[in-house]
């Protein structure tokens, strides 16, 4: 589960440096957004990442679950960029493929 727990931090990293690619390599070829395909749901992230400066991403109150051959991550995300600000509790699910650990599922609730 510590190999989880740093790429979260290596996902953040990605995100708030806007480093499109990496961020998006985080992400399985089997991930399911719940709004759209992962076509669309990719061309929206890439989007975002491109007109927003300035993230900042931090998180608190981290839980860490072993579900099966799954690790769920929850936790509290502040979100800040020159668009927009909010907070709200994120889950990440990630399943191992290969060598590496890739989210398959992703949900965001604000609070």
């Amino acid at each position: 589960m510590k190999i989880v727990s740093s790429q979260l931090l290596s996902w953040i990293e990605a995100w708030e440096n806007r480093n499109v690619h990496l961020y998006l390599s985080f992400y399985s070829k089997n991930f399911k957004d719940p709004k759209r395909s992962r076509q669309r749901w990719e061309a929206y992230r890439r989007q975002s990442l491109e007109v927003s400066s300035h993230i900042s991403v931090q998180i608190s109150n981290i839980k860490i679950n072993k579900i099966k051959n799954t690790i769920n991550v929850t936790f509290i995300q502040k979100y800040k960029s020159n668009r927009i600000s909010d907070i709200g509790e994120k889950e990440l699910i990630w399943k191992k493929e290969g060598n590496n650990w890739r989210v398959i599922k992703e949900s965001w609730d604000p609070i």
